[in-house]
């Protein structure tokens, strides 16, 4: 006959178990009994298994003969606990359990193996171990009381390994039977003295651990939480991929109010959700009898930090996830130094966002053509929107009507955000944006502040710092674009593209660092210092005497007559620029 106490019951009293035939088992898992639990059984192969069990009384086995278990496993026992048996192959397992009594196992004839390990016991321990060949390991164990092991006919073995505590006296006797043997290893706190007579041994092989211990009474009693109903452990999995989040910023995003959240977990469990306040009241359901759950779950503007909580009984599980809920426009910045993603105040500066949105095909190949800096400016940002890269020439982007202001002290010209550009005019924005790198509060503090309409996300300032910190060129003298100041431009090195000088050029082989120019304008094109580079010879200018003679660095490899010739000193080359590949829209604006 089989009695289990499952799945979180609760006994208000005694549980009390007698069966004289056959085999009986009794498992209690994950149940609480309040008051004592008494099994008493006669011939057969009897278990008694408690397994993450509360008894608030006595536990006491009562078994006559038989090849009897038993096993407690992460229980708490507040009284006694008691085995009695009178012959059989008995095992004992007492493992990272609490028994705030005292302990007493009283074993009859056979071999009887004994596991206590990884527990405390707050009384007293007392193990009568009776004929034949006796087993016993103590592994982590404290007993605040007295412990006395007495190990009578046969040929006993007791291992003490780990770390242990004996409160009070210790005592280990192989009485009668012979030979015995004791192997006191690890670490010891012997409170009360020790004696440990009749031992003709001080090893215990650990062949004998393993086929009495391991592969004997700790996997019966394994076997037998198992079979007597141990609970399945509470799990927990987590899927939001039905709501189709992006990437932006490097964060998980959304323009949905309220997300779907299905999973998995037990069967009956019950399924929270919390947004960081720790009440857990955002959302709840209960899991299907099929193992699975749907939740939907509303989420504020911003960063979330949603924690999912699955309860079953005493047990708990939670898995967190972050989610940023956009409100407005997501625009995505790709460069050739990096990528960031914007988030646009379509609801607080409708026209700004509706007029830069309209401009993002006329960005493609645009450059950052600014970068102010608080000794250059008095503000530190980067500016694009104005000039874009053809080839390796700049020209102005075609604007469309002015822009009245928007600007309110809802969005200050704080680091991270971007704001329209214009002229002291304030109502005069069209194509051009830039981006605060540092609080530029002085931009709101204006009869007319400038339009903050939309934030840099997660870690796109990364590459918006990159951008800043990068060298920045005076190239106005190669280019005029309307409206678009060139003095402060980034460029990701000094290549430039090779200009080729007004006329042809002679060295004679007699002396071979002098050129004479015919039609050609040295004084002009050329300053001290430049490169030149005629045929596959390259040099320095070190002097210029006219617009027809000038001074070679070093000497020429060969003579050259009439031969054109270029220079150094032209604009920028094409990928000395930081330019914007493409900037478009990622996600729109949530309806």
């Amino acid at each position: 006959d089989s009695l289990q106490i499952n799945a979180d019951v609760v006994v208000g009293g005694n549980v009390r178990m007698i069966d004289h035939s056959g085999t009986s088992q009794l498992g209690i898992n994950t149940a609480t009994v309040g008051g004592d639990v008494f099994v008493w059984t006669d011939n057969g192969a009897d278990v008694v298994s408690l397994s993450e069990a509360t008894i608030s009384g006595d536990v006491t086995f009562w078994a006559e003969k038989g090849d009897n278990l038993l096993s407690v496993s992460e229980s708490t026992i507040s009284g006694d606990l008691n085995l009695l048996s009178t012959r059989g192959h008995d095992d004992i397992v007492l493992d990272l359990s609490t028994v705030n009594g005292n302990v007493i196992f009283n074993t009859g004839d056979w071999m009887d193996s004994f596991a206590l390990t990884n527990s405390t016991i707050g009384g007293n321990l007392w193990v009568f171990a009776g004929r034949h060949n006796d087993t016993v390991l103590i592994n982590g164990l404290t007993v605040t009381g007295m412990t006395h092991l007495y190990m009578l006919q046969g040929q006993d073995n007791i291992r003490v390994q780990g770390t242990n505590s004996f409160g009070q006296f210790f005592f280990a006797g192989g009485i009668l039977g012979k030979p015995d043997a004791l192997e006191l290893g690890g670490t010891n706190t012997f409170g009360g003295g020790q004696w440990t007579p009749s031992f003709e041994s001080s090893t215990v092989s650990d062949a004998l651990i393993t086929s009495q211990i391991t592969d004997g009474a700790v996997a019966r009693a394994d076997a037998a939480r198992m079979d007597l109903g141990e609970t399945t452990p509470l799990t927990l999995t987590v899927d939001t991929s039905s709501n189709n989040f992006i990437q932006a910023g490097n964060q998980d995003t959304t323009n949905l109010s309220t997300i779907a959240v299905t999973g998995t977990s037990t069967a009956g469990a019950t399924i929270e959700v919390d947004l960081g306040g720790g009440t857990f009241t955002t959302a709840t359901t209960t899991v299907g009898t099929d193992g699975t759950y749907t939740v939907d779950v509303p989420i504020a503007a911003g960063d979330n930090t949603v924690t999912i909580r699955a309860t079953d009984g005493d047990d708990q599980l939670t898995q967190e996830f972050d989610i940023y809920r956009a409100v407005g426009t997501i625009s995505r910045f790709v460069s050739n130094v990096g990528t960031f993603d914007v988030e646009f105040f379509d609801d607080d500066t409708p026209n700004h966002v509706a007029n830069f949105l309209n401009y993002q095909t006329r960005f493609t190949n645009s450059i950052v053509h600014r970068v102010g800096t608080t000794a250059n400016s008095g503000v530190d940002v980067i500016q694009g929107g104005g000039a874009v890269l053809n080839g390796t020439n700049l020209t102005g982007i075609t604007t469309d009507a002015e822009v009245a202001n928007e600007a309110s002290s809802a969005h200050p010209n704080a680091r991270g955000t971007i704001a329209a550009a214009r002229t002291s005019d304030p109502d005069s924005a069209t194509s051009q944006w830039y981006i605060n790198t540092l609080d530029n509060f002085t931009l709101d503090s204006t009869a007319n502040p400038f339009t903050v309409f939309g934030q840099v996300l997660g870690n796109g300032m990364d590459v918006v710092d990159t951008i800043y910190d990068t060298a920045i060129s005076n190239i106005s003298q190669f280019f005029t674009v309307s409206g678009v100041g060139l003095g402060t431009v980034p460029l990701l090195n000094s290549n430039t593209v090779p200009v080729q000088l007004t006329g042809t050029l002679t060295v004679d082989s007699t002396n071979l660092t002098t050129v004479t120019g015919t039609g050609t304008l040295f004084t002009t094109e050329l300053t001290v210092g430049d490169s030149i580079t005629i045929g596959d010879f390259t040099t320095t200018v070190i002097d210029i005497g006219s617009d027809t003679e000038l001074i070679l660095g070093t000497v020429a490899t060969t003579a050259f007559v009439d031969a054109t010739a270029t220079t150094n000193n032209g604009p920028p080359a094409a990928d000395a620029y930081i330019v914007f590949t493409s900037i478009s829209t990622l996600l729109p604006k949530a309806t």
